[in-house]
């Protein structure tokens, strides 16, 4: 504020702020941004639209953090699997379908070096003890049923395309066995990979599986031959 003798000026802004006290004492609240104007006569002028409104800065509310949940394996469906003495959980691998150690041709004639082609195998000691032996005759009409615990699914009713694997034991056919005493009795071909939902590799894969055998009518028949020599792999 600036004076003389016979002038008092008092800035604009401190004009401003003391009308704004005395509204806000007269239940009137004016924002402190609002344009005021003061004409030739003294009338003020306040544009209460001019104010910029502030709008209060609300917490923003953070989520619970929740700790990731472990990988775990599909559930398999083993309502499926008859159970013992029909199934047999052992490891499966894969074989036909461009295998350098398979000759692609089943032992009944079938295709295995094609990727469509679905089919299952079954080791010789089981075929022998189970259903009497090898021939074409003997095996024709039954098929495989296998369970893949790794992925969950399942394929029913499969043809045998091949017998296998095994492995010759003091002149026997024998079965194969892994150092942890698991067997690894049943080969997938290409196709029926696929039906799985498993990786095909003849050179590299082997899948945790329960298979067992049905006859012609699709009932489950008890497996035999299990107590065939072993080699281990």
């Amino acid at each position: 504020m600036s004076s003389d003798d016979t002038v008092i000026q008092v800035p604009h802004a401190k004009v401003k702020l003391a009308i704004i006290a005395w509204l806000a004492s007269k239940g009137t609240s004016v924002p402190a941004d609002a344009l005021m104007v003061i004409d030739a006569q003294g009338n003020v002028t306040i544009d209460l639209d001019t104010a910029i409104e502030v709008m209060p800065v609300l917490p923003v509310p953070v989520p619970p953090i929740t700790p990731p949940l472990a990988p775990t394996a599909p559930a398999a469906p083993k309502s499926l699997d008859p159970g013992a003495p029909f199934s047999l959980h052992c490891i499966a691998t894969c074989f036909g379908y461009q295998d350098p150690g398979d000759k692609g041709i089943g032992a009944w004639g079938h295709d295995n070096n094609n990727p469509t082609t679905v089919g299952g195998t079954v080791p010789i000691p089981i075929l022998e003890a189970t259903l009497g032996g090898v021939h074409a005759s003997l095996v024709q009409g039954y098929t495989v049923s296998v369970i893949c615990l790794d992925s969950g699914k399942s394929a029913l009713n499969v043809d045998i395309t091949d017998d296998g694997p095994g492995a010759s034991v003091d002149g026997k056919h024998g079965l194969l066995v892994g150092k942890d005493g698991v067997l690894h009795a049943f080969d997938m071909t290409c196709g029926l990979c696929k039906v799985l939902g498993v990786k095909y590799d003849p050179n590299d894969s082997s899948y945790n599986v329960i298979w067992w055998l049905n006859d012609p009518n699709g009932n489950p028949v008890e497996m035999k031959g299990l107590d065939a020599p072993k080699k281990v792999v």
